[in-house]
């Protein structure tokens, strides 16, 4: 709670350091990626853990829904961007990566949907940002 300073819930599930949080456009959903190579998806009024996503790094920086949440992205260590379909992650289907983008040369620190949710745009220790269509 903001207004009181006073926690509400808490998270618990991740083996390793969390990097990153954020809740879905709807508010219904949170995300944290961590340093144990998972993103956890939580249900945001009960803390109840909905899915654990798995990818091909060890480390997985930044996380990001998409703006109509049926996709997760993740910022990895190891240079590639995941992309788990988010249709039927509430049931604890599908926790592996769908799609994984490869393209920087070094971890990958920054990842973002457009508004359309049509392109994601990534950014690297390598110097470059990177946009993407994973729908075509």
């Amino acid at each position: 709670d903001v207004a009181s300073g006073r926690e509400v819930l808490q998270f618990v599930g991740h083996a390793g350091q969390v990097n990153w949080v954020l809740f879905s456009s709807s508010g219904d959903r949170l995300a944290s990626a961590s340093s144990d190579a998972t993103v956890r998806l939580w249900d945001s009024h009960s803390g109840r853990e909905l899915a654990a996503l798995t990818g091909p790094a060890r480390q997985i920086w930044k996380v990001a829904f998409s703006p109509d949440g049926t996709r997760v992205a993740g910022a990895t260590a190891d240079g590639t961007v995941c992309v788990w379909d988010a249709v039927h992650l509430r049931d604890k289907v599908g926790g592996q990566c769908a799609i994984v983008l490869r393209g920087h040369e070094d971890q990958v620190w920054a990842v973002a949907f457009a508004p359309d949710g049509r392109s994601l745009l990534t950014g690297s220790w390598d110097a470059t940002a990177r946009l993407w269509a994973p729908n075509q």
